[in-house]
């Protein structure tokens, strides 16, 4: 994590823009409402902007809605499955996110109700499908075992998330395969994610972020850094390079619809170096740190590689390959990569008005792939409210003094 968050837009013109992106989004989202909202909108991601809106601008106004979609997602949350990304899990981070963010602000709610029983329930949900004898769900960030283990590591100190750390190293160990090298995970589905462009295909295979092995691997390094069962951890994280490295060649990312191979959050290297960064900085593995520092110079080196698909999400787009560049530069205050992430971001908003209000009703609005991850990326860029929320994504980790039990 970085000591201290610095905005990266400061020309007026292109600030005024971001801002006027981001509150027509969030103005947008206000309307959507039960029916009325589209099929790909889950209201509980409505609320993290909200939260986030409300740390930067010190508005009670979006406490009042977060809290207020929030509960409204509880209200089915019975109904939900076991992504990070729409389902139980998604919903029980951002119910303890949104705890830890407006806990922080100075606008608080005004019915401050522990989510605790909330959180219980989610958590009990949680367990009786994990603790089955045989997993038949996917090992993914997206929709499965390393995106529960995201919701777990956010639930730290919490009695159940040791619990549910626990169970999802043991679903993780049951689907493992061994390898001369050591162990790996594989699979041949294909994924679909669709984006304002169309649908593009990922393989969990390939050691893509959003599906592959690299999210495993970021899982076990955090719970290897909280030192949560550090001798069983730290074996099947060895073991697991191991395989990981040794298969790397024909795990690298092989992305479809026509997307460039070396960008975007969710199957390009990217994001795989900053996880490999990350994985380097919490267990001092250099080899981590080689692999990571290789693939950030090959990218910097080729501007044919700057942006993603063209579109403007956090999935596909510029806006997550320039809040993973913008991560980067704050972690490590290397100046190549906060200009990569300007040259995206101004790029993103055009510093005119009317530019921006003809674009939105073309957007879907969840966090990745829509209206909700465009307006956090440029948040985080005017803003110097530190955006956590891109734990989700695996681009950074928890403070270790937050998780001490």
């Amino acid at each position: 994590m970085s000591p201290e968050w610095i905005p990266l837009l400061s020309s007026d013109r292109v600030v005024e823009s971001a801002w006027k992106v981001i509150l027509d989004v969030a103005s947008e989202l206000e309307r959507f409402e039960g029916e009325t909202a589209p099929a790909t909108h889950y209201g509980y991601e409505d609320a993290l902007l909200y939260c986030y809106l409300a740390a930067a601008l010190d508005d009670k106004k979006w406490v009042d809605l977060a809290v207020e979609r929030l509960n409204s997602a509880i209200e089915t949350a019975a109904e939900l499955d076991l992504s990070l990304y729409g389902g139980l899990p998604g919903l029980g981070w951002m119910i303890e996110h949104a705890s830890k963010v407006l806990s922080n602000t100075s606008a608080p709610d005004d019915d401050p109700s522990d989510p605790g029983d909330d959180l219980l329930t989610i958590d009990t949900a949680i367990f009786r499908r994990l603790e089955s004898e045989s997993w038949a769900g996917r090992f993914s960030l997206i929709d499965g075992l390393v995106g529960i283990g995201v919701y777990f590591h956010e639930r730290l100190p919490a009695p159940t998330a040791l619990r549910g750390i626990e169970l999802v190293l043991d679903r993780l160990e049951d689907i493992s395969q061994p390898t001369e090298a050591g162990i790996v995970w594989s699979s041949n589905q294909e994924h679909s994610l669709s984006g304002p462009e169309g649908t593009h295909q990922c393989r969990s295979y390939d050691g893509s972020v959003a599906y592959g092995v690299p999210g495993i691997l970021h899982f076990l390094a955090e719970t290897l850094s909280y030192g949560i069962q550090k001798d069983r951890v730290a074996e099947m994280f060895d073991s697991a390079t191991k395989g990981f490295l040794g298969a790397r060649s024909a795990m690298k990312p092989k992305s479809g619809g026509g997307l460039p191979q070396k960008v975007c959050w969710c199957c390009g290297e990217l994001a795989v170096a900053a996880v490999m960064a990350q994985i380097a900085d919490r267990t001092g593995r250099e080899d981590y740190r080689r692999l990571s520092n290789n693939e950030l110079e090959l990218l910097l080196s080729n501007p044919e590689y700057v942006s993603g698909s063209g579109d403007d999400s956090l999935c596909f787009g510029v806006i997550g390959t320039a809040h993973i560049y913008n991560r980067l530069y704050q972690v490590g205050q290397d100046m190549r990569f906060r200009e990569m992430a300007l040259t995206l971001l101004e790029r993103a908003v055009v510093p005119q008005r009317h530019y921006v209000s003809s674009r939105l009703s073309l957007r879907g609005s969840s966090l990745l792939t829509g209206k909700v991850g465009l307006a956090l990326g440029l948040l985080a860029a005017v803003s110097s409210v530190e955006p956590q929320w891109d734990r989700l994504m695996v681009m950074s980790g928890r403070n270790h003094a937050e998780v001490l039990w």
